[in-house]
């Protein structure tokens, strides 16, 4: 078959709408921006009292990432944020405002292969929403996976308190 021919045969097809549906892309097609670690938003700015915003939507895990909270966050579908502290001190994180039961886990560490986990919780905010408690250290950076219990999807709110 020809170009000519493969334009004839399907010129009547898009005329009549028929693969219109096809070229719809849904909402939340996409995995987020910081599915990735390797991708992870900076929680801006670098300081106490940082507040994000992002979702779950097709999220994945990846090759050697953790299971945040053992079987109840499989399968993986977390958004990875990283913080720099500005001063030593105790901080709190909390998915506090999220609209779906999340996880939330807190990490040290470059490579995913070799994260140290600091700080995880399962429902310690209000309602289904998680909130850890850590000392953190001036200049160390946290990776922060906001993760969901089971296969739960959302849109999240990440808030750092120092």
């Amino acid at each position: 078959m020809n170009r000519t021919t493969f334009r004839a045969l399907t010129a009547p097809v898009l005329a009549a709408g028929l693969l219109t549906g096809l070229a719809t892309v849904p909402a939340h097609a996409a995995e987020p921006r910081n599915d990735l670690f390797s991708r992870a938003d900076n929680l801006t700015p670098e300081r106490c009292n940082a507040v994000q915003e992002g979702d779950n939507f097709e999220a994945t895990g990846q090759t050697g990432e953790p299971t945040h909270f053992g079987a109840a966050s499989l399968p993986v579908q977390s958004a990875w944020s990283k913080w720099e502290a500005p001063r030593s001190r105790t901080v709190v994180m909390n998915t506090n405002g999220s609209d779906f039961d999340t996880i939330l886990a807190v990490y040290r560490g470059n490579r995913l292969q070799q994260l140290s986990p600091v700080a995880v919780d399962d429902d310690g905010g209000n309602g289904n929403n998680s909130r850890v408690s850590f000392d953190a250290s001036r200049g160390v950076t946290y990776r922060i996976a906001v993760e969901s219990y089971g296969a739960a999807q959302g849109n999240y709110v990440l808030k750092v308190i120092c």
